[in-house]
């Protein structure tokens, strides 16, 4: 089950790749980033349960192949989407991940660190679905 916070701006925290943290959502940021609409919320919401494994996917296949620009690209748009709804720690993950292969570092491109991610942005995924209580 997903904490869901009340403050507006999500801390940056010190994770840990090896281990899986309870997902949190603010819902509060997200319905502000909204304006407090709804309506549009669960629609974007339903919009990233939808876009979000897509992104996974192509993410997957560029670590496999060890494109690092690719990973960065897709680590860049994960981390303005876990944004959006205050989901940690995806969104610190995908930083984290983005910060290392921008970087030039080939550290990001393993499967190991794109499964943590993955892992989490699932976990944001059924958080979203059960918070916002939405079928998609």
């Amino acid at each position: 089950m997903s904490r869901v916070m009340n403050s507006k701006k999500p801390a940056l925290k010190n994770v840990d790749e090896e281990s899986f943290e309870a997902v949190t959502l603010d819902l509060a940021l997200a319905r502000e980033n909204f304006g407090s609409d709804e309506i549009l919320l669960c629609e974007i919401a339903t919009v990233f349960i939808e876009d979000v494994p897509l992104l996974i996917e192509e993410m997957q296949q560029a670590c496999a192949r060890g494109d690092t620009a690719t990973v960065c690209r897709m680590a860049h748009s994960l981390k303005g989407l876990c944004a959006t709804f205050g989901a940690e720690p995806a969104r610190t993950y995908a930083q984290r991940i983005e910060h290392d292969c921008c970087d030039g570092s080939s550290a990001c491109v393993t499967s190991d660190r794109v499964h943590v991610l993955v892992q989490s942005l699932h976990q944001t995924i059924d958080a979203l679905r059960s918070e916002l209580r939405l079928t998609a």
